[in-house]
């Protein structure tokens, strides 16, 4: 395409942008009838907690880490260590939408995000058709679907959409390098995009950290005539991800000692039991099972796509002297073998021994892919022929879908989700729901689980006296209690650091709570009045507020923000002082 005038660019773009939105909104056709994937067990989980983290954000305003209608109506730190990113984006998309269509919304964002970065990682290997195809084969990639429709594993399917964007980063910082330009955008624009895919999911974010940490090393490295600290900066950008998103992370790290997290990597979930064969990689067969331990024969499909990997394979052969090329392809090749049995030893290192499923690696395959794919783009743009161009587009887009077509299907659904949603949340307090897989987000106080769900009964009880609960929140108790007599006030939720009590003003310490929790983990109030016999009033009030490690990792994320914005901070502060000269 070329323009000759501002009103033609104004037009192409618009012509992008719309297809961009297109190819974003294809995904999501299938399901916009109110309908909602079963995607393996996950059914309504997503939509059920992206309501129960909605109500909290908007009734605390602050970041919901405490679900306190779930575990049967005795609370649960869901958010404590569950991923963010896409409750936050489907809260802020509840303002204008609600249930199925807040998510879709969410979703069709997200992929709209990605495919934009696609785009944009294209364009510095090819024309803007070239881009257009890039991101038509992108998403076509059958991990895309797994994670959208056999999985339902919404957070995985976020950060997999997002990694692009850090490769796209990664192309500029490149691009800087070489051309002697100024780094900071493009090192500030790899730590923002590591930061969201670690707020997406953390385990596709350790991998992300990993190839960003080592696409960094080789730039660095590779840098001629560089001072010792632009090499620092640019080997050091991947740590301004993990600073951003230490509010997240650095909670998980602190308090996952004080529940049971590590039955995640046991038993079915040990990584070890569930690599992937090669065959599997390049198989067309599309299944909605699940994946079986120490098998090959997985009912759900664990593919890079043969035609993608082909594309990918030629795309790099004819690129080879690209200057990312040599280490992209590292680590795509990297990846494969580490998915295999003969990489299984990997999964037993610290941290990646929490990623369940090795095959996981596949969100980070498919962006790598994606990228060595692109750099194919000289080798099409040299068809001077417009007709040509098209052809050999058309010819490529529809070889892969067509090599794909089994996988576009959405498999079993739930008809009326908002209803099914609206009725589980209801009933919320009358079974322990915990919305994932071993119950791993149970603090390790509760020896025993409550008898029976809480049901109706009050968030606080009394052994005596006259308890007045003041509001109605779920999040912010309080009450007034009157009584003449010693005795106990039992909190009906389960014990957590980072719980506030407050018994007429002064907080009690957590050693207090903690040996005064009944054996199911609630916490009782012990209640001492001064005189026996003689009416006294006592003020409680109770919340979940910050858990160890929120306040930390809030200056870790300021402290970032500061270093990303002081370069321009101190040319503002030297043209002021230009200005007064």
């Amino acid at each position: 395409m070329i323009s000759s005038t501002p009103a033609h660019r104004f037009t192409e773009r618009l012509v992008i942008i719309g297809c961009l939105a297109v190819v974003s909104g294809s995904f999501l056709i299938g399901i916009c009838d109110g309908s909602w994937p079963v995607g393996h067990e996950e059914r309504i989980r997503y939509l059920a907690l992206g309501e129960q983290f909605r109500t909290a954000l908007v009734e605390t305003w602050r970041y919901p880490r405490w679900l306190p209608d779930m575990y049967g109506g005795y609370g649960y730190p869901t958010f404590v260590f569950y991923q963010p990113l896409l409750f936050f984006l489907y809260s802020v998309w509840s303002l204008v939408f609600a249930g199925t269509w807040a998510m879709l919304a969410s979703l069709w964002s997200l992929l709209f995000a990605s495919v934009t970065g696609v785009y944009l990682l294209a364009r510095n290997y090819g024309s803007q058709l070239w881009a257009l195809v890039v991101v038509l084969v992108f998403a076509v990639s059958p991990y895309l679907l797994v994670d959208l429709f056999v999985r339902q594993a919404l957070s995985e399917f976020a950060a997999t959409l997002l990694f692009p964007w850090v490769l796209y980063s990664l192309i500029q910082l490149q691009v800087r390098i070489r051309s002697s330009r100024s780094l900071q955008p493009a090192i500030a624009l790899v730590g923002v995009s590591l930061a969201l895919v670690i707020y997406a999911h953390p385990i596709i974010g350790i991998l992300a950290l990993l190839v960003a940490g080592v696409f960094c090393l080789w730039l660095a490295l590779g840098q001629r005539g560089a001072t010792p600290g632009e090499r620092l900066s640019v080997s050091a950008a991947p740590a301004l991800g993990l600073m951003l998103s230490a509010p997240y992370w650095l909670v998980f790290v602190l308090m996952k000692d004080e529940v049971w997290v590590e039955s995640t990597n046991t038993g079915y979930f040990d990584p070890v039991r569930h690599t992937v064969e090669w065959q599997q990689f390049f198989d067309r067969g599309w299944g909605f099972g699940v994946s079986v331990a120490d098998s090959a024969k997985d009912t759900m499909p664990l593919q890079l796509g043969a035609a993608h990997f082909v594309l990918a394979l030629g795309a790099t052969l004819r690129g080879w002297r690209q200057p990312l090329a040599p280490i992209a392809a590292g680590a795509y090749i990297a990846l494969l073998f580490a998915m295999t049995p003969w990489g299984a030893w990997a999964w037993r290192l610290p941290v990646l021994e929490y990623t369940q499923f090795p095959w996981r690696a596949l969100s980070i395959a498919t962006g790598l892919q994606c990228l060595l794919f692109a750099m194919g783009g000289p080798w099409f743009d040299a068809a001077r022929a417009s007709w040509k161009r098209a052809a050999l587009a058309a010819l490529l887009v529809g070889g892969v879908v067509l090599w794909q077509s089994d996988q576009f299907q959405i498999g079993k659904r739930i008809p009326d989700a908002n209803a099914n949603v609206a009725h589980e949340l209801a009933h919320a307090t009358e079974k322990f729901l915990t919305y994932n897989g071993k119950d791993e987000f149970r603090p390790k106080t509760t020896k025993v689980r409550p008898a029976k769900p809480r049901a109706n009964r009050p968030l606080l009880e009394t052994s005596g006296g006259t308890l007045a609960v003041q509001g109605t929140s779920k999040h912010r108790l309080r009450a007034r209690l009157v009584t003449s007599a010693n005795g106990l006030v039992t909190i009906n939720q389960l014990y957590l650091p980072g719980w506030v009590v407050m018994l007429n003003g002064r907080r009690l310490e957590d050693a207090v709570l903690r040996a005064n929790l009944l054996p199911d983990g609630r916490m009782q109030l012990p209640i001492r009045v001064t005189k026996e016999g003689q009416p006294e009033e006592f003020s409680i009030t109770a919340r979940y507020a910050a858990p160890p490690g929120e306040i930390e990792g809030m200056w870790l994320a300021l402290m970032a923000i500061v270093a990303l914005c002081s370069p321009q901070l101190a040319a503002l502060v030297r043209r002021s002082r230009h200005r007064r000269g």
